[in-house]
């Protein structure tokens, strides 16, 4: 799978998860309040300088759930595709390690995650659900 792929995963699995945890006359956690900063993509030359002077940071990580949990304010979450049979794991920029690294100073919590699998156990860690949970219960 890309990782584009990967991230709808993580997003449709946090909607359904909501979805199923309504439907069971439970509160909702909340996770579907994820969102996706669009700040990959090819862009012309004059819609990157466009979005640039609108506050388009390099770096940026794809998802950010924002529900506080503890001590901190919310979880931000870097997608990289997971290595398969006949390609390598995706790589995380300088730019996106130092904003990992800046959010987490800044009392986030922040990670990268190498597919859906990881970065869905990375919601489960930070929201406190039990490991292996579907969410519904």
């Amino acid at each position: 799978m890309t990782e584009d792929q990967e991230q709808m995963r993580v997003v449709e699995w946090c909607r359904t998860s909501d979805w199923k945890r309504s439907n069971a006359g439970l509160p909702e956690y909340g996770l579907g309040l994820i969102f996706h900063i669009s700040n990959g993509g090819w862009r012309s030359k004059s819609e990157a300088a466009r979005l640039k002077a609108m506050g388009v940071k390099a770096g940026v990580s794809d998802l950010f759930l924002p529900i506080p949990v503890g001590e901190l304010h919310g979880l931000w979450i870097e997608m990289k595709a997971p290595a398969g049979e006949t390609t390598k794991a995706g790589t995380v920029s300088k730019e996106q390690s130092k904003w990992l690294e800046m959010m987490e100073l800044s009392g986030y919590g922040a990670a990268v995650a190498f597919g859906a699998d990881e970065a869905i156990s990375i919601i489960k860690e930070y929201m406190g659900m039990e490991d292996g949970s579907n969410a519904a219960a």
